[in-house]
């Protein structure tokens, strides 16, 4: 993807202490059994993402996609359809 680059480099080249954010929507499906977002993220996700959302599906851990993927497809389809 053309945009991989910008993505890997995001915090490439910054000072100590300083941040760098995304100023686009970003989604983000959790599993509400899985420990890679919790609630100690939150603050560092909206401060690089100011503009994202969240949903959590309860039962799913990890693997969200493969656990929940009609749940998944619906989510993200809801996401793309958005009024921005």
């Amino acid at each position: 993807h053309k945009s991989l680059a910008n993505i890997r480099d995001f915090e490439i080249g910054l000072r100590p202490g300083e941040k760098r954010s995304f100023s686009r929507d970003v989604f983000f499906i959790s599993g509400r059994r899985s420990k890679y977002i919790s609630t100690r993220h939150l603050s560092t996700i909206s401060d690089l993402f100011p503009k994202y959302r969240m949903v959590t599906i309860k039962d799913a851990g990890h693997w969200v996609h493969a656990e929940y993927p009609a749940e998944t497809a619906q989510y993200c389809q809801m996401f793309l359809d958005r009024d921005t």
